[in-house]
């Protein structure tokens, strides 16, 4: 939900936004309220995303409420109060929004502009790097009478979004020609042309296959009380995130068929680590819980304590997050990596399945407000999100020499 309701049919009941239960008594997720003016919120216990909303008297904002103009006043509350994450780039009037700070509610404080024009497509599409699974791209902003926001790339079964010039396509099948769609969308929500390209995979050494696989849009991050939250967020909290609940996040990843010969040698997760809030108690411990052959998260799956101390799930890293690294992206290192090796060839299954990571706090309940949150699978820029990267190796082969009997005679004597 990004525009708000008008209002219109109740001429004096205040505006709300409630989130109900399906009909058949299951719970709604992955619910989105995001930039907008309300007098009342209700989510009845159904679990969602709640951000850059305002909650007030709706009569002191607009103009003129009374008239039915929702626009908002000078230097009012809902100017600039918005983020452009997930949200409308056109206001109720279908003009364009302010990009940086965009408004609360229906309409964009003086805005003026219309926006019907498609951009241009990408002109000039370079290949910068490739390996056996992945392939990198970058070029220049094309031309648009307002602004381009984000590009989209087509490839096998999957449609990558990013807002920059530059995007890595993950998950490819080595050694193998993809075909490429792509095209831009500028602020207005308008389209440029689908241009097309085929590429071909290096080839990859005979004895060795590197895969980057990202993780699945299914991961979630699951509160203490096994209920699943923010289903679509574009970060996961795991420690105390809010006043009632700690959480954890469960990451599944589309395991590759492994090929004849191969066996799994480095396996290493790695996440972008965007905040370390409020000086956690303890650290963010990295387990492998599970293959399967559904990539669907359960609220079961979540689990938080003394590392090693789980009853189900294998550790694989101690303090994988924790308060010492730096923000950015962190990889598990090398004895993590080859525990996950195993676990991923003691559980490896020719049918197609999933490996179930879960990376949760060693504190069976940390304080409130203070949590490691990273990138999802539903980050907005494929570049931050989870991945798994997976080193495969064949052994080379011994040479197997023929062998015969030896017959031994002996030596010619010497006569004299």
């Amino acid at each position: 939900m990004i525009k708000n309701p008008l209002d219109l049919f109740q001429y004096g009941n205040p505006p709300w936004i409630r989130i109900g239960a399906h009909k058949n008594g299951a719970k709604s997720t992955g619910n989105l309220n995001r930039n907008n003016l309300m007098a009342f919120n209700y989510e009845e216990g159904n679990p969602g995303s709640f951000d850059h909303n305002l909650i007030a008297n709706n009569t002191e904002h607009f103009v003129n409420y009374a008239a039915w103009n929702f626009h908002p006043k000078a230097l009012s509350a809902p100017i600039n109060g918005g983020t452009k994450e997930d949200g409308s780039t056109l206001d109720n009037a279908q003009q364009i929004r302010e990009d940086s700070f965009p408004d609360i509610g229906c309409y964009e404080y003086l805005a003026s502009n219309y926006d019907f024009q498609s951009p241009n497509p990408i002109s000039d599409l370079t290949e910068i790097g490739k390996t056996s699974s992945t392939i990198q791209f970058q070029w220049t902003t094309p031309n648009d009478n307002f602004k381009i926001k984000n590009y989209y790339f087509l490839v096998d079964d999957q449609k990558i979004k990013t807002d920059s010039n530059k995007v890595i396509i993950k998950g490819l099948t080595p050694n193998q020609t993809h075909q490429i769609n792509y095209y831009s969308e500028d602020l207005a929500g308008n389209f440029s042309t689908i241009n097309s390209i085929e590429t071909t995979q290096t080839q990859p050494k005979e004895d060795t296959l590197m895969l980057s696989i990202p993780v699945s849009p299914t991961d979630q991050m699951i509160q203490d009380t096994k209920d699943q939250k923010w289903v679509g967020l574009s970060k996961h909290a795991v420690g105390g995130y809010t006043f009632h609940f700690d959480a954890s996040a469960v990451l599944p990843f589309k395991l590759p068929t492994i090929p004849s010969g191969y066996f799994v040698k480095e396996a290493k997760l790695t996440v972008n680590l965007e905040r370390v809030v409020n000086n956690p108690k303890g650290f963010a411990d990295l387990y492998a819980i599970a293959v399967r052959q559904n990539p669907t998260v359960s609220s079961t799956d979540h689990w938080q304590g003394t590392y090693g101390n789980q009853s189900f799930g294998v550790p694989i890293q101690e303090a994988y997050l924790n308060k010492e690294i730096a923000l950015g992206k962190t990889t598990s290192n090398a004895e993590a990596s080859l525990a996950l090796s195993q676990f991923i060839t003691d559980n490896y299954s020719p049918i197609p399945s999933y490996l179930f990571l879960r990376i949760n706090s060693d504190q069976e309940n940390e304080s409130n407000y203070r949590f490691y949150e990273f990138s999802s699978g539903d980050h907005s820029n494929t570049y931050w999100r989870p991945t798994l990267d997976l080193v495969l190796v064949k052994p080379v082969g011994l040479t197997q020499i023929e062998t015969k009997d030896i017959s031994i005679y002996p030596n010619p004597s010497s006569i004299k």
